[in-house]
């Protein structure tokens, strides 16, 4: 029988009264596993969560998580099949892939915690093989649509085509756009102060000269916290859709102005810039508006000599595959592994003088990993960098002791991945924080 939990819920809005967790000590396999999805999250929320240096923003999606009709299933019941109709509702709904990818990911991270961490070793992780997106939007303007959108959008209203130009001047997301304020934005310095970003933080965007013309030609708002954008979110939706169908486009969606926006910005700018014009904190979702294009100049800060073999040992084969993506446009020779055992016959068969590896691995850990590395003398002068969801002081004083010389917690800002990369290789550890 599952016993409640004698530790305080350190997240206010979950009472204690609501969730029972498994015991590490005293639950067999199939007991723990039957344990719902709600309870396995409320139990994540409370011990795992506060660890992440991203924990306000994981906070979040386990409490939708918690809301969802899944959340009541038992985590020994859920299967593959119900995600991937999770995933395509979603994506259906409007929602961004790289929102889904982000779910998805959150409920693969908390199975292998259940599995290796609260007695659930024989729990089948139903998220193994589920792709992020069934397939990823490419959906960009052709000839005249653009002209034909607006034309359309303007007879709808005062509102809704100068939203359209302004997502596409900006790259802004819908949710930006219509909690945006005359007082968020600053025409002098030419910048927008945006509010509901993913994360829940603000943000600054550039607004180019077109952008502030259309904010400027916009009527007067009531006062200057009152909206720009005073339409209903489902009232844009369907003139949007309206409009589409009046100028007879097909299969776009409002979201798909924004990844035309992105598209025409990475164009112009490198990829460093335009993280910070559209909102990105890591490269993931912008490897994909480069590729084919010539060629950028690094930024001079990352001008170093990318002359070293780095090896990737991340069981998260989506996160792997782009920071792969992301250290090979920088130039770096990049072999990526799965688990240990193919990190240490990756790096047996080919030395690295890098490795960047995740602490949690499907096989074994972080921690025997880089010790395994350290005791072979063909592998021990690599330099070993940690990259993972735990920043505790304990976890950063296991690394230091498993011979990690750096350990950083995600989500990693690229930039500052790319300027440790630049620093000479060290070859005795002095593991700085």
């Amino acid at each position: 029988m599952l016993e409640k939990s004698g530790a305080a819920v350190q997240d206010p809005g979950i009472r204690h009264a609501e969730y029972h967790s498994f015991s590490l000590a005293t639950e067999s396999s199939p007991q723990a596993a039957r344990t719902t999805l709600k309870q396995a999250l409320q139990r994540y929320l409370r011990e795992v969560t506060p660890g992440k240096k991203g924990r306000a923003l994981e906070a979040r999606r386990v409490k939708s998580w918690m809301q969802h009709p899944l959340a009541q299933r038992r985590l020994c019941e859920l299967r593959a099949a119900d995600f991937v109709h999770y995933r395509n509702e979603e994506l259906a709904r409007g929602k961004p892939a790289n929102t889904v990818r982000l779910e998805l990911a959150l409920i693969r991270v908390l199975y292998k915690v259940a599995s290796r961490e609260w007695g659930a070793s024989d729990l089948e992780n139903p998220i193994t093989d589920v792709t992020p997106s069934s397939s990823a939007r490419e959906r960009r303007l052709a000839g005249d649509e653009e002209k034909r959108l607006l034309a359309q959008l303007k007879a709808s209203g005062a509102y809704f085509a100068p939203l359209a130009e302004l997502a596409l001047e900006s790259a802004m997301r819908q949710a930006e756009l219509l909690a945006l304020t005359a007082a968020d934005v600053d025409f002098e310095n030419r910048i927008a102060n945006v509010r509901e970003t993913p994360d829940g933080k603000t943000r600054t965007v550039p607004l180019s000269p077109r952008a502030t013309e259309i904010i400027r030609a916009l009527p007067q708002p009531k006062s200057l916290v009152a909206p720009l954008f005073p339409v209903p979110r489902d009232s844009l939706i369907r003139s949007f859709r309206k409009a589409c169908d009046d100028a007879g486009i097909r299969d776009l969606s409002f979201h798909d102005l924004r990844h035309e926006a992105i598209a025409r910005i990475c164009a112009r700018l490198p990829m460093h810039r335009a993280m910070r014009v559209v909102g990105y904190k890591t490269p993931a979702m912008l490897m994909r508006y480069y590729e084919g294009l010539p060629s950028q100049p690094d930024p001079p800060a990352l001008a170093a000599d990318k002359n070293m073999r780095i090896l990737v040992v991340e069981d998260d084969r989506d996160s792997a595959e782009m920071l792969q993506k992301l250290l090979e446009l920088c130039g770096y020779s990049v072999a990526v592994a799965y688990s240990s055992k193919e990190g240490l016959e990756a790096a047996a068969k080919t030395p690295p003088d890098v490795v960047l590896c995740d602490i949690r691995l499907p096989d074994s850990d972080g921690y025997a990993f880089a010790e395994a590395l350290r005791g072979n003398p063909k592998t021990a002068r690599a330099r070993l960098i940690a990259v993972t969801g735990y920043g505790g002081v304990q976890d950063r004083k296991r690394s230091r002791e498993a011979g990690f010389q750096l350990h950083l917690v995600k989500p990693v800002k690229p930039e500052n991945l790319l300027q440790e990369l630049a620093q000479p290789v060290v070859v005795h550890p002095a593991t700085r924080e």
